[in-house]
């Protein structure tokens, strides 16, 4: 631990080298006015608050604006990302309602072709009166899944009328 008489020798120092500092820096930055008081020393300091205030107040403003954009951009781009789920949604659901149609009508093909195959097994005579019952798309689909050389038996075996109205819509389906 320094003895008294050490710490009163380096007070004094301290104070001398101040005061020679200050002279030195009067001397070689002289401001009007001759020296630099007190006054001076604290309307410098408010001076230099001031401006460090004014611009960390210009930061905080430029730092709001920016987190003011970036918040706009980040809602629009959460109503984007949300309207894109929305529409991924609805063609999911599309794509699977489609895929039930498909099926069913992967099943109702496979079942008229299987009519069909009995239609071609059957004369025109024993065609006649289940025709009489069944609609005229459905004959059209059994006739179009018949081989060429039988489908002349479902035509015969229709009354003329019923037979040359469905020859038209077979000929403007553009069937054969």
């Amino acid at each position: 631990m320094p003895s008294f008489k050490m710490l009163l020798v380096m007070v004094v120092i301290f104070f001398i080298l101040s005061g020679v500092l200050t002279v030195l820096l009067t001397f070689l930055f002289p401001i009007e006015g001759g020296y630099i008081g007190e006054g001076k020393i604290e309307s410098i300091k408010n001076d230099m608050i001031y401006t460090a205030i004014d611009s960390l107040k210009k930061i905080n403003y430029g730092l709001r604006r920016e987190l003011f954009k970036y918040r706009v951009l980040s809602d629009s781009l959460e109503n984007e990302l949300s309207t894109k789920s929305a529409l991924v949604y609805r063609y999911e659901k599309t794509i699977e309602d489609l895929k039930k149609q498909l099926e069913m009508y992967t099943v109702r093909e496979n079942s008229i072709k299987e009519l069909a195959k009995t239609y071609e097994a059957m004369t025109p005579e024993e065609i006649a009166p289940i025709l009489s019952n069944v609609d005229d798309n459905t004959i059209i689909n059994i006739y179009f899944n018949m081989t060429s050389r039988k489908r002349q038996n479902i035509l015969r075996a229709l009354p003329s009328e019923r037979a040359a109205r469905l020859t038209k819509k077979i000929a403007e389906m553009g069937g054969s």
